[in-house]
């Protein structure tokens, strides 16, 4: 029978990279750039009683490209307001606002991963970006 100290390397050695991942993920990961709103909405993820909302938004960039942005509490960013930051952009949507905003992670199609935007201010008096379908760096 395995001592508690063997157990207790082991959950060392399954935790360690698990959490250093997402602390990776969370901290090594800030960019900040300039965007206009489009869109701030909510959407069900899971079923049941796994079912959950989760907010985003839909931006865009400088480049004249669209993405969606997650926005929610961040542990390791130590954000606690995602639901008034939604907000605020929600406000954004109609007058088609630009922010500065700072996210954090990767964009993974794939894995239906998306960035998460941890702050957000306003640009006083910026012209909005407008959608460059023509940009070949835009993704469909």
């Amino acid at each position: 029978m395995a001592s508690l100290g063997t157990y207790a390397i082991i959950f060392g050695v399954v935790a360690t990279p698990v959490v250093g991942f997402n602390a990776y993920y969370a901290l090594g990961t800030h960019e900040t750039e300039r965007v206009t709103i489009l869109d701030a909405f909510e959407t069900v993820t899971g079923s049941g009683e796994t079912a959950g909302k989760e907010k985003r938004i839909k931006v865009i960039r400088e480049n004249g490209c669209t993405e969606t942005f997650r926005v929610e509490d961040s542990l390791f960013n130590g954000q606690w307001y995602s639901s008034n930051l939604h907000a605020m952009f929600a406000e954004g949507v109609q007058g088609r606002k630009t922010y500065d905003i700072t996210h954090s992670g990767w964009r993974s199609g794939f894995f239906s991963m998306m960035e998460n935007v941890i702050s957000g201010r306003e640009v006083e008096g910026a012209e909005p970006f407008r959608i460059n379908t023509n940009n070949p760096a835009c993704r469909l």
